[in-house]
């Protein structure tokens, strides 16, 4: 702890019980501050402090610790009011220590002020940089939630996907360093403002999306996690159909956004979803390696919706060789898994 913290109103014994740990504010024989970290987490870290980190100086316990840890070691959030955090010198200073390697965690812009990061934001960035997976640094690119399409002004057709399979899957490439942005539809999950996203309504705005993130960026890995509308209505009215009329619709099949993708960009890792309704567990898996067949697939994930209930997601994995996986647990705990099966073919095709 620096001086200015505890004359700020932070006790150092609130600290000591906090954290079962001795609290450092002074540096002594021990030479405390050439121990080895994993990680140093500057929380909050103020103008003064991250102005003095960049240029090498060391005049208190915090300082000193950082002045001796390699900057790709650092993980910096930032806190003080909005005209400081506009400061020139504060911007080289993040920049230069960017560059060096440092990690920044972004702080929340409200009320005129800069707050540093929530502590479970700072968490996740803390998961992110002591990842030691074979996936960090892989370009992810993950498509989820439903498509959407108007019938009238008032009203549309869609579909009951949530988005969280994909939510959580964004954490985990997240979680294992990889360089992961996500495409989503219409749902009820809002994303991290640390993970790169862009919205999509239709099918097709879907398929425009995906394709230009494919030309623009170098992504290893697309997992289609995405509820795409297999059908859309072939007309729109243009004024609000009355309640209690007669309305018939006639829907027309959408483009299929895996089969494109596949198609222009064969080298591309594709993880594909298959979802059917009370089938067989045979019938399922059947389905399910015609369809990896199909769009040549890395991976398939199969699921039977008459088995989701809420976060519980019980689900088959398939790869290439045909290998079968049975998964039971949450939409949370399935991301970790396919993760891990990623991991691990990705080494297989290498070999």
């Amino acid at each position: 702890m620096t001086q200015a913290s505890v004359d700020y109103g932070i006790s150092p014994y609130v600290m000591e019980w906090a954290t079962k740990r001795p609290v450092i504010s002074k540096l002594t024989g021990i030479v405390e501050h050439l121990m080895s970290y994993d990680l140093v987490v500057v929380y909050p870290a103020t103008l003064n402090t991250i102005n003095k980190i960049a240029q090498g100086l060391a005049d208190n316990a915090v300082t000193t610790l950082c002045a001796s840890t390699d900057p790709t070691r650092l993980l910096i959030a930032p806190a003080m009011s909005l005209r400081l955090y506009k400061n020139a010198i504060l911007k080289a200073s993040v920049e230069k220590l960017a560059k060096m390697g440092a990690t920044f965690v972004e702080p929340r812009l409200s009320e005129g002020t800069t707050k540093v990061a929530t502590v479970d934001t700072t968490v996740d960035h803390v998961i992110r940089c002591l990842s030691i997976s074979r996936l960090k640094g892989r370009g992810i690119l993950i498509l989820t939630g439903p498509t959407r399409y108007d019938l009238d002004p008032i009203r549309h057709i869609s579909n009951k996907s949530t988005g969280k399979p994909g939510y959580w899957l964004a954490k985990e490439a997240f979680y294992k360093g990889c360089k992961v942005k996500v495409i989503y539809g219409p749902c009820s999950v809002s994303f991290p403002s640390y993970i790169p996203s862009v919205n999509a309504y239709t099918t097709e705005d879907m398929l425009a999306a995906t394709l230009k993130e494919l030309e623009k960026e170098k992504y290893e890995v697309a997992i289609f996690s995405a509820a795409v509308l297999d059908f859309k209505p072939t007309t729109y009215s243009m004024e609000k159909v009355k309640s209690g009329s007669s309305w018939r619709i006639e829907l027309e099949p959408t483009v299929k956004i895996v089969e494109e993708v596949s198609c222009r960009y064969p080298d591309l890792k594709i993880v594909g979803f298959k979802l059917e309704y009370k089938v067989l567990k045979e019938e399922l898996i059947k389905r399910t390696q015609e369809e990896l067949m199909k769009i040549r697939a890395f991976l398939m994930v199969a699921n039977d919706l008459s088995e989701i209930e809420g976060e519980w997601y019980p689900a088959c994995l398939i790869n290439q060789r045909r290998d079968i996986k049975g998964f039971k647990g949450t939409k949370m705990e399935l991301a970790r898994e396919i993760f891990n099966e990623i991991g691990g073919e990705m080494i297989h095709c290498s070999m």
